[in-house]
């Protein structure tokens, strides 16, 4: 670049170990979350419908089934927990 621009972290974390449930999908992303700065609330879940492709993008969209979908995934989660 020349020194005609210059990077600003706004946040830097070491990868996160989540709370995991048996009998749902998990995967690893390399994706940034909000969890390391609610580390004081327990256990982290992080679970949600749509894609994390599409995830705060400006392309960031949910179809009506994947929250229908999403509302039994939360059902049960909490049946489970």
């Amino acid at each position: 670049m020349g020194g005609r621009a210059k990077i600003e972290y706004a946040s830097a974390h070491d990868p996160v170990k989540l709370f995991y449930v048996r009998g749902f999908d998990e995967c690893v992303v390399r994706f940034t979350t909000d969890i390391p700065y609610l580390s004081n609330w327990g256990q982290a879940l992080l679970l949600g419908p749509g894609s994390i492709l599409d995830a705060h993008t400006e392309h960031e969209r949910i179809s009506k089934s994947e929250l229908e979908r999403a509302v039994n995934l939360y059902v049960d989660l909490a049946l489970r927990l």
